[in-house]
């Protein structure tokens, strides 16, 4: 029961942060102190890279959870897939190739004196 409350929890505040940003009341600020907190988002699919193609096109929105490898206390890598929601749709690998990109904006210092990485990737549409 406990699972089901945290994923329609984090469904009600990825669903937030989208909307926040699409009418501008989400400062890239206070985008960065979400990603301290761990959660990466991707509110527009239209120009994001990542969103898995064919859940893009059927207007499927997912988010998925993965653990990396911290490298030089500055990149990650050898990422592993901890949950993907909805299964089947791809968000689960294109969540590593977001966080593994140069371009990832996961902010340096979170990786500091760590081994690994655990982070929630949502992919959400642009209403």
């Amino acid at each position: 029961m406990w699972f089901l409350l945290e994923i329609l929890a984090a469904t009600v505040v990825f669903s937030a942060i989208g909307a926040a940003l699409a009418v501008g009341l989400l400062s890239p600020a206070l985008l960065h102190g979400l990603a301290a907190l761990g959660v990466v988002t991707s509110p527009q699919a239209a120009g994001d890279p990542f969103y898995p193609e064919h859940a893009q096109r059927m207007e499927q929105e997912g988010e998925a959870t993965v653990e990396c490898q911290v490298v030089d206390e500055k990149r990650l890598e050898a990422c592993e897939v901890i949950s993907e929601n909805p299964p089947g749709w791809g968000f689960g690998e294109a969540a590593v190739h977001r966080v593994t990109a140069p371009n990832a904006g996961i902010d340096p210092a979170l990786l500091k004196g760590r081994t690994s990485y655990r982070t929630r990737v949502a992919f959400r549409l642009q209403d």
